[in-house]
């Protein structure tokens, strides 16, 4: 779901800012993949408040080396980022495809899972987590101690 992914950016948008990301040794950049137009980046930013970079892979290239998966299923339980319940989830991304009009249908495919990964700065994997459903990102408590973030009091 649309809505989940967004809650997931506004989530990570509010724990890991550039300030706090500047501070870890190394230093970390943050930058979102999607599978949607580039046409619909305005909005995504938009209505998820991030100043990330956000890039778009339409062909799904990068998500299939990558080995991630696609799926509707919304999993076992709802974790802390998501905001809404299933249905105001669901009336919320109608409505924003409503507000963005064509643009609307310009998000990719629905079913592509993502998923979080960290490379250290030359280039070497050295975490990663890939979503099983459409509400498997990784935890943000999790990002932050694969980071190196001190827990907030």
């Amino acid at each position: 779901m649309i809505q989940h992914c967004e809650d997931y950016v506004r989530a990570l948008t509010s724990h890991l800012t550039p300030s706090t990301l500047a501070t870890l040794s190394p230093s970390a950049d943050l930058t979102i993949i999607g599978c949607g137009e580039t046409s619909a980046i305005p909005g995504y930013h938009q209505r998820t408040g991030t100043s990330f970079p956000i890039y778009t892979d339409t062909t799904r290239t990068l998500y299939k080396l990558l080995g991630m998966t696609q799926s509707l299923d919304l999993g076992p339980s709802k974790p802390d980022y998501v905001q809404s319940g299933i249905v105001t989830g669901t009336l919320k991304s109608m409505g924003n495809m409503i507000k963005a009009g064509t643009g609307g249908l310009k998000g990719g495919d629905y079913s592509q899972n993502g998923g979080e990964w960290v490379w250290d700065e030359r280039g070497e994997l050295i975490w990663c987590r890939r979503m099983k459903h459409t509400r498997d990102h990784a935890e943000v408590r999790e990002v932050e101690r694969v980071l190196g973030v001190k827990p907030r009091n």
